[in-house]
């Protein structure tokens, strides 16, 4: 959920999850369809109607809807059509709340959300008397390329929109935790009003007791907390990976004596693969945020013991509270651009299309308010 504002009053944009929010999309396209004035079916538009859900829905789809206050007042949805190649679908904003700046934010909202699904470009099609539309289209970088798909209309204008090449994704100007001292990590997470170190060591203890900790691996293992309770005795591989060198280099210090299992991994989760070390626990905290959530878990997924856990730890949205709490660390102040917060029902949807079904979850809210999900994920037959 994005949180904007029109300068009068907040405009909040969901991306669809429930039932409910998908009736209200549906309803928007059928105002969409009465505004433009001519029969949809050639797009199959009445069983669009009917299944929503699939054909704008995750892991290669969305629906944003944008509301003011309990009213839901415009739409746009995203579906793949090749390889790479989206189609932005069914932009509207209601006609009592056209020229507000709804339809500029809706679509930002729309190109930041493909972005993240990893797609090259994205095409639409529009007529050419919806001047603003597309004047709004161009100031967003969108161009007009000759016809990609069968549209009977006359006057029909088509347009694609492609993203950038990625930055290599070990450049320090992509990945802001290259920039976050261990010292400005650290010390924000144990802020008081914070107070996630503690959460993620207490949760990371429970998982070792609870789980086969034989072999494991901790996915962005910062500087590594919670490795203290690690039993030498009854774990053989421990691979502690994190992008920041410094993180890393701090971890050593403080357990390679005590530890002889341990093995640090400098890699960007994003590129890394393990070449066939398989874990019978893998712990995921906070890391989700930061990327894509899909392929990750396919590598996880790849990378357990046939009988092995996954233990995530998810941060919630919930658009009162932000994202990066007030911090005296300037470093941190960088990070909420950079995170993108799904909802558990998805995160367990993307799991269970990854081959990880959940076992046991549950939300845990800290004294900032912030609430947390923690979930359990096993291949086969694992009962938390």
């Amino acid at each position: 959920m994005i949180r904007q504002w029109n300068g009068i009053m907040p405009l909040v944009i969901e991306e669809a999850e429930r039932p409910e929010q998908y009736d209200a999309g549906a309803g928007l396209f059928k105002e969409y369809a009465v505004f433009l004035g001519f029969d949809l079916e050639f797009q199959g538009f009445t069983d669009e109607l009917e299944n929503l859900p699939s054909m704008y829905g995750p892991p290669n789809g969305f629906l944003l809807l944008a509301k003011m206050e309990e009213t839901y007042v415009g739409c746009v949805a995203l579906r793949p059509i090749a390889p790479g190649m989206g189609e932005m679908k069914r932009m509207y904003v209601l006609k009592p709340y056209q020229g507000k700046g709804i339809g500029k934010a809706l679509t930002e909202a729309f190109l930041t959300r493909a972005a993240s699904l990893a797609y090259q470009a994205v095409r639409l099609d529009s007529v050419a008397r919806l001047g603003s539309a597309l004047r709004l289209y161009k100031d967003c970088g969108f161009k007009e390329i000759e016809p990609y798909c069968f549209n009977p209309y006359p006057d029909v204008v088509f347009m694609e929109y492609r993203f950038p090449p990625p930055i290599p994704s070990q450049s320090s100007m992509e990945n802001p935790w290259l920039h976050i001292p261990a010292s400005d990590y650290e010390g924000h997470m144990a802020l008081p009003e914070v107070n996630q170190l503690s959460f993620l060591e207490e949760v990371f203890k429970q998982s070792l007791g609870a789980c086969n900790s034989r072999s494991v691996a901790c996915l962005g293992c910062s500087t590594g907390n919670g490795f203290r309770h690690i039993r030498r005795e009854s774990t053989e591989v421990l691979d502690a990976i994190d992008i920041n060198p410094e993180y890393l280099k701090i971890l050593q210090q403080r357990y390679t004596d005590t530890l002889p299992c341990l093995r640090t991994i400098e890699a960007d989760l994003n590129t890394f693969e393990n070449h066939g070390q398989k874990y019978s626990l893998i712990f995921a905290g906070l890391i989700f945020e930061y990327l894509s959530p899909d392929p990750l878990l396919k590598k996880i997924s790849k990378w357990l013991e046939d009988e092995g856990q996954m233990v995530a730890v998810l941060q919630l949205h919930d658009e009162y509270i932000k994202k990066v709490s007030e911090t005296p660390y300037d470093s941190l102040k960088q990070l909420a651009p950079h995170m993108h917060l799904i909802s558990e029902e998805k995160f367990r949807i993307m799991a269970e299309e990854n081959g990880l079904k959940e076992m046991t979850g549950k939300i845990r809210e800290l004294k900032s308010g912030k609430k947390f999900y923690i979930g359990i994920f096993g291949k086969k037959g694992y009962i938390f």
